[in-house]
């Protein structure tokens, strides 16, 4: 309960609870501690929010992914796990399934390859929702790369548009993800607009070349 409480307030917490004859007397006690009860009934909300089921599909979903063809795992934790999470009691959790599951999708090259770019595709799409650009710019630019990198790898609808969108995508990320800022995740960004480029199908050939050596 406490790790989600900074080193200060957190000793502060262990000593109003050793002097506290009760409950009562340390909800009391916290009324001084304006910063303190604001955090910790934050804390308290969040834990009380996530149901041992949910823990324990988070809790596998933050193990590392040591075998890639053991995707089709993760993809259906992420569905589990949204059916236990809306939008609407906690959006910030529900966006980052989204994404994730978007990005299991687009990996996932076991089964049925042009249905699950389909569906990342909409997890994506769905995770823009919440991780909006004025809200959210980090998050936003996140979402709109990987929903880039499946609109490049689509295989269904017209070629030349996926590209159009990814390369779109790509750009709009590039908003957010400055060189100077952010610059592992422009390079990850001006690389993948690069391979998009050259990919392209509409344009002029010099001037998508031009394009792509110019984001490498």
């Amino acid at each position: 309960m406490m790790q989600g409480l900074p080193v200060h307030l957190r000793q502060t917490l262990i000593e109003l609870s050793k002097e506290a004859k009760g409950l009562e007397d340390f909800d009391q006690s916290l009324n001084d501690y304006p910063e303190l009860k604001q955090m910790f009934t934050g804390v308290m909300r969040e834990n009380r929010g996530h149901s041992s089921e949910l823990q324990g599909i988070l809790d596998e979903l933050g193990q590392p992914i040591r075998d890639m063809r053991k995707m089709g795992r993760r993809i259906e934790l992420c569905q589990q796990a949204l059916t236990l999470v809306t939008r609407q009691n906690d959006a910030r959790l529900w966006a980052t399934l989204q994404n994730n599951l978007g990005c299991y999708l687009v990996q996932n090259l076991q089964v049925n390859q042009v249905e699950n770019l389909e569906k990342a595709i909409d997890a994506h799409k769905q995770a823009l929702q919440v991780n909006t650009r004025d809200a959210m710019p980090v998050e936003w630019a996140e979402s709109m790369m990987n929903l880039a990198n499946a609109y490049y790898c689509r295989i269904r609808g017209d070629r030349a548009e996926n590209l159009e969108k990814a390369i779109d995508a790509c750009e709009k990320s590039l908003q957010v993800r400055a060189c100077e800022t952010m610059p592992i995740e422009w390079a990850k960004s001006m690389m993948n607009l690069a391979n998009a480029y050259l990919k392209r199908i509409r344009g002029e050939r010099a001037d998508k070349l031009e394009k792509a050596i110019d984001a490498h």
